[in-house]
C-alpha cells in the first residue's frame, strides 16, 4: 500500500471522528475559538460545522483512493477537492 494513501485515510478518519462526535454532541465549545464567534442559535451552528467538516474530510479520502494506483494522481486528486470543499462548504454555512 502507498504511504499517500494510508495518510490520507489515517487523516480523513480523524477528520471524520470529529465530525461525528460534533454532531452528536452539538456542543459549540469543541470548535477551535467558537468564544470569538457571536452565534445566535449555537446547537444549529455545531451542526453544520460537523457537516462541513465531514464534507471536508471526503477530499482526502478520495486522494486516498486514487493515490492506492498512482501518487501523483492521488496529489492532483487531494487539490482538486479541497477546492470543492471548500467551495461547497461556504455554501452549506450560509
Amino acid at each position: 500500500m502507498n504511504p499517500l494513501s494510508i495518510l490520507m485515510f489515517a487523516f480523513s478518519g480523524g477528520l471524520l471522528l470529529y465530525a461525528a462526535l460534533l454532531y452528536l454532541s452539538k456542543d459549540v465549545n469543541m470548535i477551535p475559538r467558537s468564544y470569538a464567534a457571536k452565534i445566535a442559535d449555537k446547537r444549529r451552528y455545531a451542526t453544520q460545522f460537523a457537516k462541513v467538516i465531514a464534507l471536508v474530510a471526503l477530499a482526502p479520502a478520495y486522494a486516498g483512493i486514487v493515490g492506492l494506483f498512482s501518487s501523483f494522481w492521488g496529489m492532483v486528486a487531494l487539490f482538486a477537492q479541497m477546492i470543492l470543499a471548500i467551495f461547497l462548504g461556504t455554501k452549506l454555512m450560509k
